[in-house]
C-alpha cells in the first residue's frame, strides 16, 4: 500500500474543522537569510521566515502580512515605508522573498510579522526585528588595503613572521545614532575599539577561494564610540589560511571602514588609509594554523588599542600591501631519489632539507614521479610530508623542485561579500578532568573530551619564564601524548611572561585538535585551575538531541556531535589536528545529512557551497578538497550536487538550488563527457577506510554518476526546467541501465542472480539505494548483500563512501532488526567499538586503536573524523522515525523502529519549521509512541499495529482523537493523519516482520 497526503486531504474536508481557539497563533523566531538580526545583507531580495506556534492542537496559519521600515519607531507607529505586503493567503512561513522598496547599501531595515489561522483570526503583532543591508557596490569601500613591511631579520623564525599591529586615532564630533565597521583582510584580523574587542568572532574574515572571493563582516560599535573626546581603532593580523605555511601567498594586509551615522543625519567614514601607523614589534612571534602560536608577553605594548598611546616610534602603514610576490624555486631532484628505499619515498618538506631559496616564504616540494607505467606529479608546503609508492612498482623521481610561486595581487581583484555563514566562536569551555606527571616537571592534563580549539593559560611567574603547551589526541603507554599522528604538524603554544602577577592567555590566530595538554616550563606545580580547554567551531546552533536506554548508544550520539563541533569550523574540515584540517568535499557529502539533524548547518553551508562551487574547474571538475586544492574523486566531486540537495529537503531552500544549478549541471555534463558507454573509469579514493571489503572504484564512479544525474534532474523539477528534468532522467536511466548490464549478475550467470562485481557491501548498497537495478534483481541483490553480512558475522566493512547508506538501506528493505544488530555490536568492526575503548569523538578509523595492537598507521589515524558518524541521520530518521515527507518538514512522517534490547529512544530535532519530537517506549506489553508536531504543519504517525481498533491516543480510541485522522494500515503499521500539536499513542507491542519492505 502506497500511502498518499492527497488521501488525508479528502478525509480532513470531509470532515469539520476543530476549532483552535481565538488568535492562538504567535509568530516567533524571525530570521533574515537563517540570521536573526544580521548587519550585513549583501543580496537586495533578502529572504525573511519565521516559525509559528500555538498551545492547540491542529495550529495553521492561512495567511500572513510583514511590514517592513527603515526604523523601529516607524514600524511600532505602522508607518511600513519600505514595504507593506497587505493580507497575503498562504500558509508558507518560509523564504519570503522581500519585494519592497528598492535596498540601498548599509540600509537598517526592521520588520515584523502577523499571521491568520484557520479560522481567519489575526495573530497579535511578532516583536520587531532587523537585518542591515552590506556595502553592495566596490564603490562603497572608500577603505584602502593596508600592512606592515615586518623586518624578517628580527623574526624569532625567518620562516614565519610576527603579527602586525595597526592603529589610527580619530575624534567624534556629535551625537551617534549608529556605527558600524566593516573590515577584512588577507590573512586573519583582530579589530579593537577604545580598548575593547570588537565581536565574539575568531578567524575572521573566514576561508575562500581568496583570489575570487574574499568575505568580511559587520559589527556595530555604536556602545563603544566616545563623544567628543579622542578615540582608537587597531587590528592584530595573523597567517591563518592565507598567509605564509599554509598557501605561500604571504603578505598580511587589512581593510577596514567604521561608518559614524550622527543624530543629525550626517555620516562620517573612518578607513584604513595612509594615516594609519604600524609596527612588526608584536608580541605574537609566530602564528600558524598547524603549528601554534608563540607569544612574547614582554613586547605586548600596553594600551595601544587606547587613544593617547605614544605611536612615535610606529611608522607609517604601506598602502596597496596586498601585492604580489616573485617565484623562486631550487632544483632538488637528487636529493629527493636519494630518499627512495625500496620504490617508497617518504619525506618531510623543510628548509634544514633543501635549503631557503625563498627568504621568510613558505614554499612546496613539488615532485614529478613514475610508478610503474603511470607518471604524475604531486606537491605538499614546507612542514609537510610527501609520502609516494607502493613497495612493489618501480619509483623513479624525474623533477623534484622546492621553492614558491608568484602570488598575484589576488585580493584586490575578489569580490567582497558579506559573510553569510555561521561566526567561529567560543561554543564551550572544559575544565581539567586529571593532571598527570610522567616524567618530572611535564604535566599532562586531561580535559575529559576529545575537543578543538585551545587553552587558556593562567600562571604567575618571573619575566622571560617561557610555559609550552603541546596538545594530543590520546597517550602513549606510558602516559606522555601521542603525537605521531600530527605528522608535520607542530602543534606548540608558547608564552614568554611579563612578570609581576597573575597573568592570562588565550592564542588568536590557531587551534588544536586534542584532549590532552602537556605543560612544561611552568613556573611552580601548576594546578587545575592554570588551563582551561576552549571550545571553538562555527557557531551553527544545537537543533538535534537524542537518547536511549543504551548508554554506549547515547555516547555515540555525543561522539557524532562533538566531531561536527570541531570539524565544522569555517569550513566542513576532515580533522582538526594534524598537518591537513581541509575542506574535504567527500566527508562533507557523507555527513551532511546527519549534520543537518545536529545542528542548524543552512548559513554554514550556504558559504562553503560558494567556496566549493568558486573551486569548480572550468571543465566542470569540482574539487576533492576546497577551498584552495584540487583533484577530482568519484562521491566526492558529488557533492557539488549531493549538498544543495540535502540541504534543499532539509530547509526547503530553493535558491540554494538555483544559485548552484548551473555548476550542477556541469559537474554532470563532465562526467559525461568522461565517461564510456554510461560507466564511468576506475579512478579516484575507492571506499576510503573500508575493512578488507573492497569496492571496485568503477562501480563507485558510475553508481556516483547515476546519482548526480538522478539528483539534476531532481533539481531542474524543482526550478520548472522541464527540459533538463527530463534529458537528466533520461540519462540517470541509461547510467542505471549500464550499471547492470556490466556489473550485475543476471539469472543463468556464473555466480548467484543479483551478484554485484567486487560483491561488497558498498557495491549493494550503492546500486539499492541508488535504484540502479530492475525490479526482478532488487530483491536478489538484496539477499546477496545479507549473505555478505552473514559471511563477516553481521560486522560492517564499510568505509567512507558505503557508512551513509548501510541502516538506512536494510531497513528500507525490511531488516531494521539487522540494522540494530549493526548499530549495537560493540565488537571491531563496528560504530561502539571505538566508544567501549573510551572515545569521545567519531575516529577516522574503524581501528584507529585495537586493545590487542596498539595504534593504526600514523600517517592517516585521526581520532576525531566526523564520516563514519554518518549513521546519526538513521538514529534520527529510523530509531527515532523523524523524516521529511516535504523539503522544510512541511509534511513530517513519524515512524520509529524499536530495536529490539531497547526499552526507549527519543530524538528532538529542532526543525527550519519548529521542534519535532518522537519518543517510543516499551512500557510492560505495549508500545507507546509520544510526539510533538510543531503548528502550520502535518504529520503521518506510523503506529505498530494489528489495526486501527487497538491503537490508543492518550485515554482514548486513536480513531476518535482530536485532529487525529486513520489513513490505513502500512506494512504492519496503522498510519494516522495528524495536524500539530502533542500526542500520545499506544498499542499492544507486536513484532514488525523482517520481511515487511519499503521499496515495494
Amino acid at each position: 500500500m502506497r500511502l498518499r497526503w492527497a488521501a488525508a486531504a479528502v478525509l480532513l474536508h470531509l470532515l469539520p474543522a476543530v476549532a483552535i481557539g481565538a488568535g492562538d497563533l504567535r509568530p516567533e523566531r524571525l530570521r533574515c537569510e537563517y540570521h536573526p538580526a544580521p548587519l550585513a545583507i549583501d543580496t537586495t531580495r533578502p529572504r525573511l521566515s519565521w516559525i509559528v506556534t500555538s498551545n492547540r492542537r491542529g495550529a495553521r496559519q492561512t495567511a500572513y502580512r510583514v511590514l517592513a521600515a527603515r526604523s523601529r519607531a516607524a514600524l511600532l507607529s505602522g508607518k511600513a515605508d519600505l514595504w507593506d505586503t497587505g493580507r497575503v493567503a498562504s500558509d508558507e512561513s518560509l523564504h519570503i522573498e522581500y519585494r519592497g522598496k528598492p535596498l540601498t547599501s548599509t540600509m537598517e531595515c526592521w520588520w515584523q510579522v502577523m499571521v491568520w489561522d484557520g479560522q481567519g483570526r489575526a495573530s497579535a503583532w511578532s516583536a520587531p526585528a532587523r537585518w542591515s543591508m552590506g556595502l553592495l557596490k566596490r564603490s562603497d569601500w572608500k577603505a584602502k588595503w593596508i600592512g606592515c613591511e615586518v623586518d624578517r631579520s628580527m623574526a624569532d623564525d625567518p620562516t614565519y613572521l610576527p603579527a602586525p599591529l595597526l592603529r589610527r586615532e580619530f575624534r567624534v564630533a556629535g551625537k551617534v545614532r549608529r556605527a558600524v565597521v566593516y573590515a577584512t583582510a588577507a590573512g586573519l584580523y583582530e579589530l579593537y575599539l577604545n580598548g575593547q574587542r570588537v565581536g565574539q568572532d575568531f578567524f575572521t574574515p573566514g576561508w575562500t577561494e581568496y583570489h575570487k572571493r574574499l568575505y568580511y563582516q559587520a559589527y556595530d560599535v555604536t556602545g563603544l564610540l566616545r563623544n567628543g573626546r579622542p578615540n582608537a581603532i587597531g587590528a592584530i593580523l595573523g597567517d591563518g589560511w592565507y598567509g605564509l605555511h599554509h598557501s605561500g601567498r604571504g603578505r598580511l594586509a587589512l581593510k577596514a571602514q567604521l561608518m559614524i551615522e550622527y543624530a543629525s543625519g550626517r555620516r562620517e567614514i573612518i578607513a584604513t588609509d595612509a594615516s594609519w601607523k604600524t609596527t612588526d614589534r608584536s608580541p605574537v612571534r609566530t602564528s600558524d594554523i598547524y603549528n601554534g602560536e608563540t607569544y612574547d608577553a614582554r613586547l605586548a605594548p600596553t594600551g595601544w588599542t587606547r587613544a593617547g598611546y605614544d605611536d612615535r616610534a610606529w611608522k607609517p602603514v604601506v598602502l596597496d600591501f596586498a601585492g604580489q610576490t616573485a617565484a623562486v624555486w631550487k632544483d632538488v631532484t637528487d636529493t629527493v631519489a636519494a630518499r627512495v628505499r625500496d620504490n617508497r619515498l617518504t619525506i618531510r618538506a623543510s628548509n634544514d632539507l633543501f635549503g631557503d631559496p625563498r627568504y621568510g616564504v613558505v614554499k612546496a616540494l613539488r615532485v614529478r614521479y613514475r610508478q610503474g607505467l603511470r607518471m604524475a606529479e604531486k606537491r605538499v608546503n614546507e612542514g609537510q610530508t610527501l609520502t609516494l609508492g607502493n613497495g612493489r612498482d618501480p619509483l623513479a623521481i624525474l623533477k623534484a623542485e622546492y621553492g614558491a610561486d608568484t602570488t598575484p595581487s589576488e585580493v584586490r581583484q575578489a569580490v567582497l561579500q558579506a559573510h553569510p555563514g555561521a561566526p567561529v566562536r567560543r561554543t564551550d569551555e572544559l575544565r581539567p578532568r586529571t593532571i598527570a606527571e610522567p616524567k618530572p616537571g611535564v604535566y599532562v592534563y586531561d580535559l575529559g573530551q576529545n575537543m578543538v580549539g585551545w587553552v587558556r593559560l593562567r600562571v604567575q611567574g618571573a619575566a622571560g619564564t617561557t610555559v609550552t603547551l603541546r596538545f594530543a589526541e590520546m597517550l602513549n603507554p606510558d602516559g606522555s601524548i601521542y603525537t605521531a599522528n600530527l605528522r608535520g604538524a607542530k602543534c606548540t603554544d608558547r608564552y614568554t611572561l611579563r612578570g609581576g602577577g597573575v597573568e592570562i592567555w588565550e592564542p588568536k590566530f590557531t587551534f588544536h585538535g586534542f584532549r590532552y595538554v602537556e605543560v612544561t616550563g611552568y613556573p611552580g606545580r601548576p594546578g587545575k585551575d592554570a588551563v582551561r580547554g576552549i571550545v571553538l567551531g562555527s557557531d551553527c546552533g544545537i537543533t538535534g538531541a537524542w537518547t536511549s536506554s543504551s548508554p554506549l548508544l547515547n555516547q555515540l550520539y555525543h561522539n557524532i556531535v562533538w566531531g561536527q563541533k570541531g570539524n565544522y569550523l569555517e569550513v566542513p574540515t576532515d580533522c582538526p589536528q594534524r598537518d591537513e584540517r581541509m575542506g574535504w568535499s567527500g566527508d562533507a557529502e557523507v555527513f551532511v545529512g546527519t549534520g543537518a539533524y545536529c545542528m542548524d548547518t543552512a548559513s554554514f553551508f550556504t558559504a562553503w557551497m560558494r567556496t566549493f562551487n568558486d573551486s569548480q574547474r572550468a571543465d566542470g571538475a569540482y574539487p576533492d578538497v576546497s577551498p584552495k586544492f584540487g583533484g577530482v574523486s568519484p562521491a566526492w566531486g558529488d557533492a557539488g550536487v549531493i549538498c544543495p540537495w540535502t540541504l534543499y529537503e532539509q530547509y526547503g531552500d530553493v535558491r540554494m538550488l538555483r544559485d548552484h544549478y548551473d555548476g550542477m549541471k556541469r559537474w554532470v555534463e563532465y562526467l559525461r563527457q568522461h565517461s564510456k558507454d554510461g560507466i564511468r573509469p576506475a579512478e579516484g579514493y575507492g571506499d576510503w577506510l573500508n575493512v578488507q571489503d573492497n569496492t571496485p572504484k568503477e562501480v563507485i564512479s558510475t553508481a556516483f554518476y547515476a546519482r548526480s544525474a538522478d539528483l539534476l534532474s531532481r533539481a531542474a523539477t524543482v526550478l520548472g526546467k522541464k527540459a533538463d528534468a527530463i534529458r537528466y532522467q533520461q540519462l540517470r536511466d541509461q547510467i542505471a541501465r549500464a550499471f547492470t548490464r556490466d556489473f550485475v549478475t543476471k539469472a543463468g550467470g556464473p555466480d548467484k542472480p543479483g551478484s554485484i562485481r567486487g560483491g561488497s557491501q558498498t557495491a549493494y548498497l550503492l546500486a539499492l539505494e541508488f535504484d540502479l537495478l530492475p525490479n526482478e534483481l532488487r530483491g536478489a541483490a538484496f539477499a546477496r548483500l545479507i549473505e555478505n553480512l552473514d559471511a563477516h558475522g553481521n560486522h560492517l566493512t564499510v568505509g567512507f563512501v558505503g557508512v551513509d547508506h548501510l541502516l538506512p538501506v536494510l531497513s528500507r528493505f525490511g531488516r531494521s532488526d539487522l540494522a540494530w544488530r549493526l548499530l549495537t555490536n560493540t565488537t571491531y568492526p563496528s560504530w561502539l567499538y571505538s566508544v567501549t575503548q573510551g572515545a569521545t569523538t567519531i575516529w577516522e578509523r574503524w581501528d584507529g586503536w585495537r586493545h590487542d595492537k596498539g595504534f593504526q598507521d600514523p600517517g592517516m589515524n585521526s581520532f576525531n573524523h566526523y564520516a563514519f558518524g554518518a549513521c546519526g541521520k538513521w538514529m534520527f530518521s529510523d530509531a527515532a522515525g523523524i523524516a521529511a515527507e516535504e523539503p522544510s518538514f512541511r509534511r513530517i512522517r513519524i515512524r520509529p523502529t524499536a530495536g529490539s534490547d531497547l526499552t526507549y529512544v527519543q530524538g528532538r530535532y529542532d526543525s527550519i519549521r519548529g521542534p519535532i519530537v518522537s519518543r517510543w517506549r516499551r512500557q510492560a506489553d505495549r508500545l507507546e509512541i509520544a510526539v510533538t508536531i510543531p503548528a502550520n504543519t502535518r504529520a503521518l504517525v506510523y503506529v505498530p499495529a494489528s489495526g486501527p481498533g487497538v491503537v490508543r491516543e492518550g485515554a482514548g480510541p486513536a480513531v476518535r482523537a482530536q485532529e487525529v485522522r486513520y489513513v490505513g494500515m502500512a506494512r504492519g503499521y496503522a498510519v494516522f493523519d495528524v495536524g500539530s500539536g502533542s500526542y500520545r499513542f499506544s498499542a499492544p507491542a507486536v513484532g514488525i516482520s523482517a520481511s515487511k519492505s519499503w521499496t515495494e
